[in-house]
């Protein structure tokens, strides 16, 4: 519970974001009451706080009514203000404001804002025109850039969760319908950011209006040692592991790929790739989507934090998600069916914007696409280290990601 001098949410964003959920004007929504509690880990949101609210509001001249919503908040709004008052949480806040410094640099609420605010909704109305189904990302119902503030409904209160949280999940990774679901939810979401690119003159009129979406802008000095340093250690440490857990040829091949994990990941994090390029989500990783279940399946998802939307080829969104989010004895066996399944949901939303995906991006070159990328997924997958600290995960890791990723002379 929070007093009003404590709360981090402004009620004025809180009361825009009503007006907006329940199709009313601001002077229509009165007597906002509510509390506020972590939506995240204090540094789960990197750049930004998530703060959970809960509450009610007389919404014109109805009884009250009950909302809850999460607010993403840099830290002008955020935690900031709390870490300066207590000299203990020093190391705390020094990160924090690394991570403050690496939005600015980035773009990284602004992309998020714009995504949110400008791109969710066209994407929306024409798929609407085109009588298909909303994209499976949930609407802001506020949003400011500068200090950033982004509000939309608290999917846990309904029903939504992550499948980090499910029995097992840890052993299992995705697989099976959350797997399909976050497939065909990329699909669409590539092939409306595609339609709008086409209905906008093209990509270079699209960049042209939208070039904070044109890539992730290089790191400076700084960020780049640090970032460099995070995944060398993360190489290191897990090249103990797998010496400890599966064989010294294994430990020795990962050494092996340090060498050129950086340029692994500038391929796929900075430059444009393929020759097919859309707006991709750019972080598609297990714990940017949320799913509802019924029983121990799940059948709706709502993919988050879209702060490194970028124009690249969609071969970086599943390459990421399929190498940090499932098991690589399922990708020995199963790998080219999840991309069938990718494409068969991209080629019939294609279809219905009145395009031919055998045309715009043959399958063959979503493979190709997908097989010159694959070393960014498992750089990503060396990054999100908790992943790879299933010791079932380390027993099979072998059987198929080293010899894929890191087999080759040059590691």
């Amino acid at each position: 519970t929070t007093n009003m001098a404590d709360k981090k949410i402004r009620e004025n964003h809180l009361t825009a974001a009503l007006a907006t959920d329940f199709k009313v004007s601001k002077e229509d929504v009165q007597n906002v009451e509510w509390t506020e509690s972590a939506g995240a880990g204090v540094m789960d949101g990197f750049t930004t706080e998530v703060v959970a609210a809960r509450g009610t509001a007389k919404i014109a001249n109805k009884n009250h009514v009950n909302f809850s919503y999460i607010a993403k908040l840099t830290p002008e709004v955020g935690h900031r203000v709390d870490l300066v008052k207590d000299v203990s949480k020093v190391n705390i806040l020094i990160s924090f404001l690394k991570r403050l410094n690496f939005d600015f640099q980035m773009g990284i609420m602004e992309k998020e804002y714009l995504f949110y605010v400008e791109i969710l909704g066209q994407a929306n109305e024409l798929r609407s025109k085109m009588k298909l189904k909303s994209l499976a990302i949930p609407k802001c119902l506020y949003g400011l850039p500068d200090p950033g503030v982004l509000i939309m409904n608290n999917l846990k209160d309904l029903g939504y969760d992550l499948i980090k949280n499910q029995t097992g999940s840890k052993m299992r990774g995705l697989q099976d319908e959350d797997l399909t679901l976050f497939l065909q939810a990329l699909a669409s979401f590539h092939a409306s950011t595609f339609q709008i690119i086409q209905e906008s003159g093209g990509q270079d009129a699209f960049l042209q209006k939208y070039p904070t979406l044109a890539n992730n802008l290089p790191l400076n000095k700084e960020f780049e040692t640090m970032f460099k340093k995070e995944f060398n250690n993360s190489c290191e440490n897990f090249a103990l592991t797998a010496r400890d857990f599966i064989d010294d040829k294994t430990s020795e091949k990962i050494l092996k790929f340090k060498k050129k994990i950086w340029s692994c990941f500038e391929k796929g994090f900075h430059q444009p790739y393929g020759d097919f390029q859309t707006i991709i989500h750019g972080d598609s990783w297990v714990n940017n989507a949320m799913f509802r279940f019924e029983g121990d399946k799940a059948v709706e998802i709502a993919m988050l934090d879209f702060q490194c939307v970028r124009m690249t080829s969609p071969a970086v969104d599943l390459v990421y998600l399929i190498v940090t989010g499932t098991r690589p004895d399922l990708r020995t066996n199963f790998e080219k069916d999840w991309l069938k399944i990718y494409y068969e949901q991209f080629s019939q939303d294609l279809e219905a914007f009145g395009h031919s995906a055998d045309e715009v991006y043959p399958f063959e070159k979503l493979v190709e696409d997908y097989d010159g990328i694959y070393d960014y997924g498992f750089t990503f997958c060396l990054m999100h280290i908790g992943v790879c600290k299933s010791f079932y995960f380390l027993l099979i890791f072998k059987k198929m990601l080293i010899e894929k990723s890191i087999s080759g002379s040059d590691g």
